[in-house]
């Protein structure tokens, strides 16, 4: 499910000069629908980013679902599918918004190895529109847009590093690790997680399961399986952790 910002038509009668981080009014945001991202994961964003109530946010990730894509904003002013699988990670704790996780040593190293793997997508993945347009104010959008996912992959990374640092994890009773997580680190690390297995789906080809275009595994494709399945689940654990 990829937010598209689509320009719409405006007129104007003077000529201004605007910071050009800016958001100017007038600007449509859509949800597209794809076969790849999690649906909890699609509320969780819509909640974050537009500071929707569950509800309201479970609505339009439904219309994103059935309908292929929703409209989520009409203009600036924005603040700046679930996976059941084995319970891999145990949350011991949660005061407020630190969360204290448990984790095996398989599953602490499993983590790591798909954290090392950020970034999986392509800097020119992330698009302003869904249709093309060489405009130049969409150009130019598209120029701050690529600028900015620069900085924030760069930053990533360095924060991939420390989070796997062992300063950050504890070793407890019976071979187990414990790690403490504010929640800024828990939609930091939903963010790399995302990109990781969207980057796989991307690689893979952009398979849809249900339209039974998966193809088969083979010695080169594998890794790519593994990883976007597992990324997902670490999503999923961490999402059902914040609902708690």
């Amino acid at each position: 499910m990829n937010a598209a910002v689509l320009p719409t038509p405006t007129t104007e009668h003077e000529t201004k000069t605007k910071p050009r981080d800016e958001l100017e009014p007038g600007y449509l945001v859509i949800c597209w629908n794809d076969p790849v991202n999690l649906m909890d994961y699609v509320t969780h964003v819509f909640q974050v980013v537009f500071g929707w109530q569950r509800q309201k946010a479970e609505h339009h990730m439904m219309q994103v679902h059935n309908q292929g894509k929703s409209l989520l904003a009409r203009e600036g002013g924005l603040r700046s599918a679930r996976h059941n699988g084995a319970r891999l990670v145990k949350l011991i704790q949660r005061k407020g918004s630190e969360f204290v996780f448990e984790f095996g040593k398989r599953e602490k190293e499993m983590l790591g190895a798909v954290l090392c793997l950020y970034p999986m997508l392509n800097p020119d993945h992330h698009e302003i529109s869904k249709t093309p347009d060489t405009s130049t104010a969409v150009q130019e959008s598209q120029a701050l847009l690529r600028e900015a996912m620069a900085q924030a992959r760069a930053e990533n990374k360095a924060q991939v590093a420390r989070f796997l640092a062992d300063k950050n994890w504890r070793p407890v009773a019976s071979g187990q690790w414990r790690v403490t997580l504010h929640g800024e680190q828990m939609e930091w690390l939903l963010q790399v997680l995302n990109d990781v297995r969207v980057g796989c789906w991307v690689r893979l080809g952009k398979p849809d399961p249900d339209q039974g275009n998966m193809a088969p595994p083979t010695a080169e494709n594998l890794p790519y399986m593994g990883a976007m399945e597992l990324s997902g689940l670490f999503q999923t654990l961490l999402l059902h952790a914040m609902e708690q």
